[in-house]
């Protein structure tokens, strides 16, 4: 997992660029930025897919540096926002590679995509989520 911080003169804040293992592009996200529509579609344009091109994708103007991807169980909790076997799901998160505790967190937008089509199906506990891998499902 490769994280990168993008600054621009253009807006306020920071957007993140997340690459896999493999180098691909899997979350690309402008909301610490204070980003008008326009420009959101620009960045959305440029960013590439593989991070081997990250480095040429933007004008001068613009600053990228590499950052450590960290994960908290906390912001796992807030962001999974199903308040169930806390404890349990703690151990389990902390249980997790790095790489895990990432992927298990970006996987919640997806996975709470998936529940928002499907009413009906109802929410893993946290620590079921966890113990499946339920960022591995095909939502």
């Amino acid at each position: 997992m490769k994280q990168f911080l993008i600054t621009n003169t253009a807006f306020n804040g920071e957007a993140m660029a997340l690459y896999n293992a493999d180098g691909l592009l899997i979350k690309f996200d402008v909301g610490q930025t204070d980003m008008n529509e326009r420009l959101v579609t620009y960045f959305k344009q440029q960013i590439p897919a593989r991070v081997e091109a990250l480095e040429n994708a933007f004008k001068k103007d613009t600053v990228i540096v590499e950052s450590e991807v960290i994960i908290s169980f906390e912001q796992f909790w807030k962001k999974y926002d199903y308040k169930f076997h806390k404890d349990r799901a703690e151990q389990l998160f902390k249980r997790l590679n790095k790489t895990n505790q990432v992927l298990a967190f970006f996987g919640l937008d997806k996975y709470h995509k998936y529940l928002r089509k499907n009413p009906t199906q109802i929410k893993m506990h946290p620590d079921t989520y966890l113990r499946c891998k339920g960022w591995e499902n095909g939502y």
